[in-house]
């Protein structure tokens, strides 16, 4: 195991090595932000899938890793 590869949630990793260290579906080069992006440029999950020819539920990993981020993140509004 390469020791600059860490594991940031079920499927999706980062390197400072692969794409700038930017998280990436694990495994490949292919950067979660360009999944969240194929996904609404493509309308559905199977769509991007099928785009970058990887199965569905990697797809859904990517989402339910930004959905974690977007979770954590509080701008203070009603505070």
């Amino acid at each position: 195991m390469d020791p600059e590869r860490r594991e940031l949630a079920p499927g999706i990793e980062a390197n400072p090595e692969v794409v700038s260290g930017a998280p990436v579906l694990q495994g490949t080069r292919i950067p979660v932000w360009a999944v969240l992006r194929a996904v609404a440029d493509l309308g559905d999950i199977e769509e991007a899938a099928r785009a970058y020819e990887v199965p569905p539920e990697r797809i859904r990993q990517a989402l339910y890793y930004a959905a974690d981020l977007l979770e954590g993140i509080h701008i203070g509004i009603l505070e």
